[in-house]
C-alpha cells in the first residue's frame, strides 16, 4: 500500500499551474458524474409532473 505521504509530498513538488489543472480537472470530473446522475432523474420528474398536468394519477400522495 502506498504512504499517504509520498502523495502529498508529489502534490507539493507540482508547479502552481500543474496543481491549478489538476484541481479544476477533478472539478470538472465531479460535474460530469453529477450531471450523469441528474439527467435521467430529472427527466422522470419531467414525465411525472406532464402526468399530473394531463389529469393522470402518478401513483403517489392522495388519491394515488
Amino acid at each position: 500500500m502506498a504512504n499517504p505521504m509520498v502523495s502529498v509530498i508529489l502534490f507539493k513538488n507540482l508547479k502552481i499551474g500543474a496543481r491549478l489543472g489538476l484541481g479544476f480537472g477533478i472539478v470538472f470530473i465531479l460535474l460530469l458524474v453529477s450531471s450523469t446522475i441528474a439527467y435521467p432523474r430529472i427527466s422522470m420528474l419531467d414525465d411525472e409532473i406532464s402526468n399530473m398536468v394531463k389529469g393522470r394519477s402518478c401513483g403517489r400522495g392522495v388519491g394515488g
